[in-house]
């Protein structure tokens, strides 16, 4: 587990230089070559999608959207792809197992409807990938929901309660 974090660190750096705009050129070359284990893309993404939870703005520029068919992507629901860090805000907000908390994903995706979408945001992921963020109310209360479609699936990048208020097109505003 010690490996895991030091790899998880070295990549946050790494991905936080490159974000920024830092140039590589002045890193040592341990910084440059970190990790030394080559990272699938996705691990990447995984990796920022999970250090950005403790933003307190959204993550990534505002965008002309949606982008992504929401027909399509509730036809695809079930072949979702929820990364832990994702299950974890569910899980912390309704206190519930990672399998409740990953059928509570799957559902509020099955059920999002056009008037809830609120905004879409470009992320800077390797590659950059266009986020729809919508504001679901229902039993549980308001939620901020982020997911993009890419390579025929459906990847929720956010599912908490809103940490910034959200207008919906339909006009109600999610706090």
């Amino acid at each position: 587990m010690p490996e895991v974090n030091k790899l998880k660190s070295r990549c946050i750096m790494f991905v936080t230089r490159v974000l920024s705009g830092q140039s590589l050129v002045g890193a040592s070359f341990a910084e440059r070559n970190s990790p030394s284990v080559p990272l699938r893309e996705q691990q990447i993404v995984d990796i920022v999608v999970s250090t950005s939870k403790t933003s307190a703005t959204p993550v990534g520029r505002k965008v002309d959207g949606p982008v992504h068919d929401l027909i399509e992507v509730k036809r695809l629901a079930s072949l979702s792809r929820v990364p832990d860090g994702t299950l974890q805000d569910v899980i912390d907000a309704l206190a519930c197992s990672p399998d409740d908390a990953h059928s509570y994903v799957l559902d509020i995706i099955r059920n999002l409807s056009a008037p809830e979408y609120c905004e879409t945001r470009e992320m800077d992921y390797i590659p950059p990938v266009k986020g729809d963020v919508y504001g679901v109310r229902n039993d549980e209360g308001d939620w901020y929901v982020k997911f993009y479609f890419q390579h025929g699936r459906v990847t929720v990048t956010s599912c908490h309660p809103p940490k910034w208020p959200l207008t919906r097109i339909d006009g109600l505003t999610i706090a």
